[in-house]
């Protein structure tokens, strides 16, 4: 073979994905954390070599302002912002609801925590690129007046961001319900999918 992947090659490493991911979730074994797994199929060898630590990450690096990613929970799901007692427990919006905020010309900032290569397949108009990898929070205001929609491809990611800005005091924000991927189904059918 002189180029291309062996078949069986993706299934096997997801396989061993999803051990990692149990022995997590159960406390068991040796986490592979900090570490990159090489499988040469072709020689039955492991091997593995230590990733380095990024000093500046905010989660993980040297004195990180985020200790911990807040646990998500259950998260109460509302089709618009009434009373003030809707509007502080609200943390998710629907696509309906944000293509009818954005066209009654509501103060909306959208915010897409998407990677790069995922901003150039598609985004929602006027959205800006901080993604969650990287963000700033610093670079947020908490003005009530302008809410900050979060977005990512399907919500996980953009909910991750909600709850460390929630955990830094910011009380408007929400993020997307199903992100972008729910906006195309439900919107903008036209839009690329992956």
């Amino acid at each position: 073979m002189e180029s291309g992947v062996l078949g069986v090659l993706p299934g096997t490493m997801g396989l061993l994905q999803s051990t990692e991911v149990l022995k997590l979730v159960l406390g068991v074994g040796i986490e592979m954390i900090g570490q990159l797994l090489l499988y040469d199929a072709l020689e039955v060898d492991f091997r593995k070599i230590h990733v380095p630590q990024e000093k500046t990450c905010q989660l993980c690096g040297v004195n990180p302002p985020i200790k911990a990613w807040p646990d998500a929970g259950k998260v109460p799901v509302i089709e618009e912002f009434g009373s003030e007692e809707r509007k502080n427990n609200a943390d998710q919006v629907s696509a309906h609801w944000l293509s009818d905020a954005l066209r009654n010309g509501r103060q909306i900032r959208l915010v897409d925590v998407r990677e790069p290569h995922e901003w150039e397949i598609c985004r929602l108009k006027g959205a800006e690129h901080h993604p969650a990898s990287k963000i700033q929070t610093e670079n947020f205001s908490k003005d009530l007046e302008k809410i900050i929609i979060f977005y990512c491809h399907r919500g996980v990611r953009s909910e991750r961001t909600l709850r460390v800005f929630r955990e830094l005091g910011y009380e408007n924000c929400r993020s997307l319900i199903g992100g972008i991927d729910a906006w195309a189904k439900e919107i903008e059918p036209g839009m690329p999918r992956y």
